[in-house]
């Protein structure tokens, strides 16, 4: 913003397209030198003003107050000290220096997250934290019933609205079952559970998301974007048929599942 209160760059139109590749391509080179295809063969043209306004109220987080209409994208920190004081200490200064949001790694052993095995480990590394302001997003794999079962119990204790907390219990299954080849009990077991817990979080808890169909074991196993986003289409696809059979309206089951996929530094 200038002094005078008008957004910088105000009064300018952006330039037209054709304008544009002809400055980009200095001694007349053809516009596909501007192209390129990745590993499954698709044309990625150049980022342009036409493919991202960074005008756009789009283009920049914000932290929302309870009830505010869902941000398109926010700045989340991932939390996976062991020590429950610490982990919160790192919340805190994440949050003052701009995150929005946080994803706590849970891991009772602590050599894959915080060491959570119980409400108040939960709330020592939350403390102080406004879980209706900065929403918490859970990692904890074969924990990931238990993480979600405390992180409600400790909205309920400090007297939250559930009903307007937004946050992500990512119980994942099927991503589990893809990374390591196996999981602690049954596959039909814990889809069932998973389904069950759905149906409870969209009456009670319907601003939080129960599934996260991630497609990153793809990506880290070398797959390609093609191969990493069509294995969290297929996941999405498994956990709605689930929650549908357990007889959550297809409106509400879709809105329980968030997909993840690998971003690097070529951000296309």
């Amino acid at each position: 913003m200038g002094r005078d209160g008008r957004r910088l760059g105000a009064g300018f139109s952006a330039p037209a397209r054709e304008s544009w590749e002809a400055l980009a391509r200095p001694g007349g080179d053809k516009a596909d030198r501007l192209t390129r295809r990745t590993a499954d063969d698709v044309a990625r043209g150049p980022l342009d003003s036409a493919r991202a306004d960074s005008g756009s109220d789009a283009s920049r987080p914000r932290r929302l107050a309870p009830g505010a209409a869902a941000c398109p994208w926010d700045i989340r920190q991932r939390l996976r000290h062991p020590s429950p004081d610490r982990a919160n200490a790192d919340a805190r200064a994440d949050l003052l220096g701009g995150v929005a949001s946080l994803e706590l790694a849970v891991d009772p052993g602590g050599d894959a997250g915080v060491m959570i095995r119980g409400l108040d480990d939960l709330e020592t590394a939350l403390a102080g934290v406004e879980l209706g302001v900065a929403p918490v997003s859970l990692d904890a794999g074969p924990h990931g019933l238990a993480a979600a079962a405390m992180l409600t119990a400790l909205g309920a204790r400090r007297g939250d609205d559930l009903r307007q907390v937004r946050g992500a219990f990512n119980l994942d299954p099927l991503g589990r079952l893809a990374r390591f080849a196996r999981l602690t009990r049954d596959l039909d077991v814990e889809m069932a559970d998973a389904a069950t817990w759905a149906f409870w979080s969209a009456d009670k808890h319907p601003a939080a998301t129960t599934f996260r169909a991630d497609g990153r074991v793809v990506h880290e196993a070398g797959g390609t974007e093609a191969w990493e986003i069509a294995f969290a289409a297929a996941t999405g696809l498994a956990y709605l048929d689930h929650m549908v059979e357990y007889d959550l309206p297809l409106t509400l089951a879709a809105k329980q599942i968030v997909l993840a996929c690998a971003v690097d530094a070529d951000v296309h």
